[in-house]
């Protein structure tokens, strides 16, 4: 108002918006089973999880894994890494960036840049299209661009969303990371070398892998709904 600015929203400067607060506990402990033993992960180090949906409690029971290579379907550069794949209602393991990056291939996506294609909130959106149950992404310093303490800090407290009349149920149930040590120490237990499956997903045309491990995961949410404003102003040309 002191800097002569008309209101936008009626003689009002202010747009209310509704928020969601979120702030989700997962179980201290994830165990993925197999024919021949167990990967134990332990939260904050080693994997997060978290959920979108805007409900008391998220329980997905016996899901399988699937590896899906990079997670992405991108007409544009004929790309589908869920093409061969089934992944209804189980959880994915994808790789984080695309395989430009890893390649450092030119020709594959834009080579060393990231598209929007290689980011996590892509990734997250893409496995919900596909009907997963739940997406971790694997996480490895050079291709997030970000050590793994600033997906433990990003990934484990309070997360505001704007609130939506489907309660983001058009989500997967469940969203995380995986670290990638840990992510190596699951291939083996499938009998898969992680590395040597990443080097084959870089080529188009991967059809990834049916994992034959299981695991069950419940996320606990304290729901706390408010309301803020944006703040609207225009200024004539």
């Amino acid at each position: 108002e002191n800097l002569g600015l008309i209101p936008v929203n009626g003689d009002s400067y202010f747009q209310e918006i509704e928020l969601v607060e979120l702030i989700s506990s997962a179980p201290s402990i994830m165990t993925i089973s197999g024919r021949n033993g167990k990967v134990e992960l332990d939260h904050a180090n080693e994997f997060v999880a978290q959920t979108r949906h805007i409900t008391d409690k998220i329980i997905v029971q016996n899901a399988e894994f699937v590896f899906a290579g990079y997670g992405i379907v991108a007409p544009e550069y004929s790309w589908n890494d869920y093409e061969h794949l089934d992944v209804k209602d189980k959880f994915v393991i994808v790789m984080v960036n695309d395989s430009g990056y890893h390649s450092q291939d030119s020709t594959l996506f834009t080579g060393n840049a990231m598209t929007y294609y290689g980011r996590w909130r892509y990734k997250y959106e893409e496995a919900a299209r596909q009907g997963a149950a739940g997406i971790f992404v694997v996480h490895e310093t050079g291709a997030a661009g970000y050590p793994w303490t600033v997906v433990r800090n990003g990934w484990t407290g309070p997360e505001f969303y704007l609130k939506t009349e489907n309660g983001n149920k058009d989500r997967a149930e469940i969203e995380g990371w995986f670290n990638l040590e840990k992510t190596r120490e699951i291939f083996r237990l499938a009998g898969y070398d992680f590395d040597a499956e990443l080097d084959k997903a870089k080529t188009p045309g991967y059809k990834g892998l049916e994992l034959g491990l299981k695991s069950s995961l419940s996320i606990s949410n304290q729901i706390i709904e408010s309301t803020s404003n944006n703040v609207l102003a225009k200024l004539e040309g």
